[in-house]
C-alpha cells in the first residue's frame, strides 16, 4: 500500500500550526498580558520567525477590546524588520505582513487614527513606502494625510512609483499634498538611472500619470535626460514592441502640447497685432480694474445706502455680482463703461443673512445641501502675480475655506445655489492676456457661434471654460504671453470640444467648475444643439484666423487710453427694489 509524503509546503505549515511560540503568543495577548506578550517577541533572535510571529500577533490583537497601543507596537516591529539589510525572504514575509494587516486596517478609519498616532513619524513613513511599492492604492491614500514633509530625495522616489505604476488617485494626492506643495522642483528630481517621473510615467506607457505630471506646471516636458534625449524622444523606443502604442501616442500628443502651443512664426506676429487691437479697443487689466472700481463704488456708496434706507429692519444685503462686478465681458465692442445690448447687471439680495428657515435639502444633483461661499467682499489689490490664478482656482473651488457659509438664492429657480463670490474674485485676477482670452471665447460663443447656426453656449460657459483652463495650465508662464493669445484661443475652444465630449445628452454642455457632481445645459437646448456647436467649433479650432477676421469685423477701438468709463449709476439699480 502506496503512502504519500507530505509536500514541503504542508509540513511548514504543520510545523507553524503547532509551533509553540505562536500558541504562547496568541495566549498571552488574549490573556491580556500584552507587555510579556512584547518581552517575548523581543527576545526572538531569527528575524524571519520573528517577522512570521508578528504578523500572527496581529491577526490576534486586533481581535482585543482595545488594540490601538499594543497593534501599533507591532506593527512598529514589522516595519522594523523589513528594511534593505535583512535578508529577501525576510523582507518579503514582513512586507506582506504589513501591508495585509495595513489593508484591513485602513477600512476603519478610527482603528486606523488610533494606530497611526501610536506610530512615529518614521515608521508611517516606513509603512507608506510599502504600500506604494506594492501597489497598495487604497490604503496609500489613507496613509497620505499622516505623512510628515520627507526629504527630496524621499518625495521623488514615490513620484516615480506612483508615476511607473499608473497609480493616478495616489499621484494626484501626492501633487496637492504638502510634501510637494514645500518642494516643487522634486517633480524634476532624478532617480539613480537618470530618469524623472515625467520621464517614467512616459517610458512605462502611462498617459494618464504623463497627464497629472504636466498639467501640475512644474514638470519640464523639454527636460534633457542623462541619457542626452527628452522626453518625447524616448517615446519611439519605448513604443517599439507596439504593445498598448495607443497610450504612448496619447503621451506624444500631450508632450506636443505642452512643449509649444504650436504656433508658428506667422501666428505669433497675428497674436501681437490681435494682441493690440484688442488693446486698442480698451480690453486691458487696467481699464478692468477701473471698472471694478466703478463697480465698488456703485455698490458701496450707493446700493447699499438705498438698501438700508428701504428695509428698515437692516436684514437685506445686497451684492453686485456677473460681469459687470468682474471688469470683463460686460462691454463686448468697445471698454468704454457701457453695457452690451444682451447684457445685464446683476444684482444679489439676501434677506435674513441667508439663514434657511426649513431644514436643509438636497437640491438637484448636488450631494450635500446647500454650497459653500465665501462670503469676505472685500475688493483688496489686484494680485501682483497673475500666475497666483492656478493657486486661487483650486482654493475657492475647494469650499472657501473656513469663512465660508451656506448661501442659497431665492429669486430664481434656475439658480438654487450662487458661486458669484468666488467667480468675481476669480475674474478680478485676470491678467490682461487672459481677459483678452475670455473677451474673445464670450464673443465667440455670443456672436459668432449663432452668427453661424449654432447658438446655445452664453457667456456662464465661457467663463467656465476659462476656469478648467486655467485650473491646469495657469503656471504655465510661458504660454500667457502676448504672442500666444491665438494659439490659446485654439486651445480654449480644443477644451470646449473636449467638455462637451464628457456628457453624451444632447442637452448637457458641459460640466460645472465648482460643483463637480452637476451639469451645465445649453440655453434653449434642440435635438440637434450639441451637434451643431460641435461642427461650428471644430471649423474654428482648424482655422482660428476666421476668429481674427470676426473680431476685426466688430470691435471698435476706443478714443484713448485715457478715456473715461462712461458711468451712470441710476440707471444701474434695480427700480423695483429701491
Amino acid at each position: 500500500m502506496s503512502k504519500t509524503l507530505p509536500t514541503k509546503q504542508s509540513s511548514m505549515s504543520a510545523v507553524r500550526a503547532e509551533d509553540p511560540l505562536s500558541t504562547l503568543l496568541t495566549r498571552l495577548l488574549r490573556q491580556g498580558s500584552t507587555a510579556d506578550a512584547l518581552k517575548l517577541l523581543d527576545s526572538v533572535r531569527d528575524a524571519g520567525v520573528r517577522a512570521a510571529r508578528l504578523a500572527d500577533a496581529l491577526d490576534c490583537a486586533m481581535r482585543l477590546p482595545r488594540p490601538g497601543a499594543v497593534v501599533a507596537s507591532l506593527l512598529s516591529q514589522l516595519l522594523e524588520a523589513d528594511n534593505p539589510d535583512q535578508q529577501s525572504e525576510v523582507t518579503a514575509t514582513a512586507s506582506a505582513a504589513a501591508l495585509k494587516f495595513l489593508a484591513n486596517l485602513s477600512k476603519n478609519s478610527t482603528a486606523l487614527y488610533s494606530v497611526l498616532a501610536r506610530l512615529s513619524s518614521g515608521r508611517i513613513v516606513d509603512a507608506f513606502r510599502c504600500c506604494v511599492e506594492a501597489g497598495e492604492e487604497e490604503t496609500a491614500l489613507r496613509l497620505l494625510p499622516h505623512l510628515p514633509v520627507p526629504p527630496s530625495s524621499t518625495a521623488a522616489q514615490w513620484l516615480m512609483l506612483a508615476s511607473e505604476r499608473g497609480l493616478l488617485r495616489l499621484l494626484a494626492g501626492l501633487l496637492n499634498s504638502r510634501c510637494l506643495q514645500a518642494a516643487p522642483a522634486v517633480l524634476n528630481a532624478e532617480d539613480a538611472r537618470g530618469r524623472t517621473a515625467l520621464a517614467a510615467a512616459c517610458l512605462a506607457g502611462q498617459a494618464g500619470a504623463a497627464r497629472l505630471l504636466l498639467d501640475s506646471g512644474s514638470a519640464d516636458p523639454g527636460r534633457v535626460e542623462t541619457d542626452g534625449r527628452t522626453c518625447r524622444q524616448l517615446l519611439p523606443a519605448a513604443g517599439a514592441d507596439g504593445v498598448n502604442s495607443a497610450a504612448f501616442d496619447e503621451i506624444a500628443l500631450l508632450l506636443d502640447t505642452a512643449e509649444s502651443l504650436g504656433s508658428s512664426q506667422s501666428e505669433r506676429a497675428q497674436s501681437r497685432q490681435l494682441h493690440s487691437f484688442l488693446t486698442r479697443c480698451g480690453f486691458t487689466a487696467r481699464r478692468a480694474e477701473l471698472h471694478c472700481e466703478a463697480a465698488d463704488f456703485l455698490l458701496v456708496r450707493i446700493a447699499r445706502p438705498l438698501a438700508a434706507a428701504a428695509d428698515r429692519s437692516g436684514q437685506l444685503a445686497c451684492h453686485l455680482v456677473g460681469s459687470y462686478a468682474e471688469g470683463w465681458g460686460a462691454c463686448l465692442l468697445q471698454a468704454n463703461g457701457r453695457l452690451a445690448a444682451d447684457s445685464n447687471v446683476n444684482w444679489l439680495l439676501c434677506r435674513g443673512n441667508c439663514e434657511p428657515e426649513r431644514e436643509p435639502r438636497t437640491i438637484g444633483d448636488c450631494q450635500q445641501a446647500g454650497i459653500s461661499v465665501r462670503t469676505d467682499w472685500q475688493t483688496g489689490r489686484r494680485w501682483q502675480n497673475p500666475h497666483e490664478t492656478a493657486r486661487i482656482v483650486q482654493l475657492f473651488r475647494g469650499g472657501g475655506g473656513g469663512s465660508a457659509r451656506q448661501l442659497m438664492v431665492r429669486q430664481t429657480r434656475d439658480l438654487p445655489a450662487c458661486f458669484a463670490s468666488q467667480e468675481r474674485r476669480l475674474m478680478r485676477c485676470l491678467s490682461t492676456v487672459q481677459g483678452q482670452l475670455f473677451t474673445i471665447v464670450k464673443l465667440v460663443f455670443k456672436r459668432m457661434l449663432p452668427s453661424m447656426g449654432a447658438a446655445g453656449l452664453t457667456s456662464y460657459h465661457a467663463k467656465t471654460v476659462l476656469f478648467f483652463l486655467l485650473a491646469r495650465h495657469a503656471r504655465r508662464r510661458s504660454w500667457w504671453t502676448v504672442e500666444n493669445l491665438l494659439p490659446l484661443v485654439r486651445k480654449t475652444l480644443h477644451l470646449t470640444l473636449e467638455l462637451l465630449e464628457l456628457d453624451a445628452r444632447p442637452c448637457v454642455a458641459m460640466p460645472h467648475f465648482f460643483a463637480d457632481n452637476s451639469q451645465l445645459s445649453f440655453r434653449d437646448p434642440s435635438v440637434d444643439t450639441k451637434l451643431r456647436v460641435r461642427e461650428s467649433l471644430s471649423a474654428l479650432c482648424a482655422d482660428p484666423k476666421k476668429v481674427d477676421d470676426f473680431l476685426r469685423k466688430h470691435l471698435r477701438p476706443v478714443v484713448s487710453q485715457r478715456q473715461p468709463l462712461f458711468f451712470h449709476p441710476f440707471t444701474l439699480l434695480p427700480a423695483d427694489v429701491f
